[in-house]
């Protein structure tokens, strides 16, 4: 069964749900992160190019040599961790333009695919407090544990609402009918 409610697309099976919202696009967010992901790269280039380049050590000690080359290779470990965990996945959270859920009784993915690659998160049901209307911003959201998680950040209140309705009727059977705000 598959329901279009605007902007929300819910394709619905008996033990899964697929739901795909817009996502919240910040042009300049997107900006700087892809200025940030060109600087990366061509850092990334400069440490693999000094790595193997014997420009500058013509006249220097093979130990050196032997150290510097340690040093880089130290080097490049930490800045492809840092920009693969922090530049990389969060250029993906703004270049994407929609966000997907894939609801069964066990676990709760939200994706923000980008292509073939994205930013996927996964939850397990288990762990999760029903949905409800954040505040501050027109998004779903819920506790995982302790931790506030948002999504659907590119609805409307109304949409948010409602999507938080849908959601809580399926897999909280037993919580209230209409979303509460934030707890």
């Amino acid at each position: 069964m598959q329901l279009n409610n605007g902007p929300i697309v819910i394709e619905e099976q008996e033990s899964w749900q697929k739901v795909t919202l817009p996502a919240e696009r910040s042009p300049w967010l997107f900006a700087l992160y892809s200025l940030l992901m060109l600087v990366w790269l061509v850092m990334t280039g400069f440490i693999v190019v000094g790595l193997f380049s014997r420009f500058g050590f013509a006249e220097a000690r093979p130990i050196f040599v032997a150290v510097w080359r340690i040093l880089l290779v130290i080097w490049l470990v930490v800045w492809l961790w840092f920009g693969r965990r922090w530049i990389w996945r969060t250029w993906q959270y703004y270049a994407a333009s929609r966000e997907i859920l894939f609801i069964n009784r066990d676990t709760l993915i939200v994706r923000r695919p980008v292509s073939i690659l994205g930013v996927t998160d996964a939850y397990d049901m288990q762990h999760i407090s029903p949905f409800f209307l954040d505040a501050e911003a027109p998004a779903v959201g819920f506790t995982y544990g302790t931790l506030p998680i948002r999504f659907g950040r590119g609805l409307t209140a109304g949409e948010a609402r409602s999507l938080a309705n849908v959601l809580n009727h399926r897999y909280f059977p037993g919580h209230q009918d209409e979303a509460p705000a934030t707890p």
